[in-house]
């Protein structure tokens, strides 16, 4: 079943614990590894997109964080 963009996963969603770190923009890519194992659908997106995706979504947790963009 197609997942929409506009909606949250309840399976697949979560909430970061207090006393875990943020993520980074290289956690995440270690993460991507995985992820593409795990959904086959994210192979047929070229690596560098998803690579600056990543790049992006870090910028919005530093500026939803507060932290200082270098």
């Amino acid at each position: 079943m197609p997942r929409q963009v506009n909606a949250c996963s309840l399976q697949y969603e979560y909430i970061i614990p207090a006393d875990k770190s943020a993520p980074t923009y290289a956690s995440q890519c270690k993460n991507l590894t995985q992820a593409k194992k795990d959904i086959p659908e994210l192979k047929q997106v070229h690596s560098q997109v998803l690579q600056q995706t990543l790049k992006r979504l870090q910028l919005a947790f530093k500026g939803m964080w507060g932290i200082r963009h270098d």
